[in-house]
């Protein structure tokens, strides 16, 4: 059995299901647990899992399960780390994907360094791009190893969900009240109390940009994230057991965060001009 599972988030993929399916069978070659969890999908996502687990005889391999009503990803992935069974979790969006060798070099380095948690670089590419960079082979040997370290980690997310693998057991999970920047909460807390790691290489492949949503408009859900992490950070100065070094710290990152965020709205407004433009 492998030493690793799988804990994938879906909600209304009807769209991608092709794409979901063909990345099933990838990993059922090398994982003995994915956990599918559905998130009260609205089109039939769910039925056309169940019947692709059935169809390929992968219930021994793939788990779906389904919350009762609309819970967000924090709680999905929370569904998916308590039923996990390997030394080993690693998540995956429905609507991403790996290099062929990314869990192998991560697994490997991880206990080498004795690390808790590690994340990789990712990319966004088009799906001919993804198949030209999962041809390649990457060895863990010449992969750059960056530490993530509190309380540094506050300036800047060290990397997206999907490309993170952490060790079974840490007792920590994703904060369910919040609806953005809630894996950034989790990062952080992580880098507080266990050894974070994160692969220089891009093994994670995204096919969308990180700020663009069929949900709501840009600015908004820029907006949204921004006030998701300045949750992070007020929640984190409510506590009592940082240091003083630690709170001016914080406040730092709070001022910087904004920095960002400002200049996030702009480029924001700047592409919308240009597709404007374009029209």
């Amino acid at each position: 059995m492998s030493d690793y599972s799988v804990v994938i988030p879906v909600f209304n993929n009807k769209e991608i299901i092709e794409d979901i399916f063909n990345r099933l069978l990838r990993l059922s070659e090398v994982c003995n647990d994915i956990i599918i969890v559905d998130d009260c999908s609205t089109d039939n996502t769910l039925q056309l899992l169940v019947s692709f687990v059935t169809k390929f005889n992968l219930t021994d391999t793939i788990n779906i399960y389904s919350n009762n009503k609309n819970m967000g990803p924090a709680h999905s992935r929370n569904v998916g780390i308590k039923l996990a069974k390997s030394d080993y979790i690693a998540f995956l969006d429905s609507d991403d994907d790996w290099h062929p060798q990314k869990i192998h070099c991560q697994i490997l380095l991880m206990k080498e360094l004795g690390a808790d948690v590690s994340g990789t670089q990712h990319a966004v590419v088009s799906k001919a791009e993804f198949m030209q960079f999962s041809q390649t082979r990457v060895l863990s040997s010449n992969i750059d190893v960056v530490p993530i370290t509190w309380p540094r980690v506050l300036f800047k997310s060290p990397f997206s969900t999907p490309s993170v693998v952490m060790r079974n057991g840490l007792g920590m999970y994703f904060d369910e009240t919040l609806r953005f920047s809630e894996d950034f909460n989790l990062w952080i807390r992580l880098s507080k109390e266990f050894k974070v790691i994160r692969l220089d290489e891009p093994l994670t492949y995204t096919f969308k940009h990180d700020y663009l949503s069929t949900g709501g408009s840009l600015s908004s859900n820029l907006s949204a994230m921004q006030k998701g992490e300045l949750a992070n950070f007020f929640s984190l100065l409510a506590g009592r057991s940082l240091s003083f070094y630690e709170r001016c710290t914080l406040l730092a990152a709070i001022v910087f965060s904004c920095f960002k965020f400002i200049r996030r709205l702009l480029l924001s407004i700047i592409l919308k001009a240009k597709v404007w433009v374009k029209c």
